[in-house]
């Protein structure tokens, strides 16, 4: 019950359905087919990128906590290190609409894994909005 009514708080808050579209549209955008071995591959590619947040305008401010979180490091880890730097998931959905791809299919890839490996990680996007952060 206490999960549909934060899920109809969700879908209540204002731009809510254009943020589901912008990530259906992301999600279209970066969709492999279903080759298993060559999606385990480009997963792999993603994964061993490392993006320089310094040399980036929209994580600047925050490239030191950025620094620590590790797209193949355990999710709980990366979910604390976001919840107790919430100002990093700021950054993180600003620098999801850069023109370079690498680090956005990194930030994707970091957000898609460590939401499969624990659904609790969704709390980091509920104190996003409580917090009043565009996500």
């Amino acid at each position: 019950r206490g999960a549909k009514n934060r899920e109809a708080q969700l879908k209540s808050q204002p731009g809510f359905e254009s943020t589901m579209a912008e990530a259906a549209n992301l999600i279209a955008k970066y969709q492999v087919d279903s080759d298993v071995s060559k999606a385990a591959e480009i997963h792999q590619t993603i994964l061993s990128f490392k993006p320089d947040w310094d040399s980036y305008e929209a994580t600047k401010g925050c490239s030191q906590v950025l620094k620590l979180v590790e797209a193949d490091g355990p999710a709980i880890k990366n979910k604390s290190m976001i919840q107790g730097h919430i100002h990093v998931l700021q950054a993180c959905m600003n620098a999801l609409s850069m023109q370079d791809q690498k680090p956005v299919q990194w930030l994707l890839t970091l957000f898609y894994d460590m939401l499969r490996e624990d659904s609790s990680c969704y709390s980091i996007f509920e104190e996003g909005f409580k917090n009043r952060i565009d996500v």
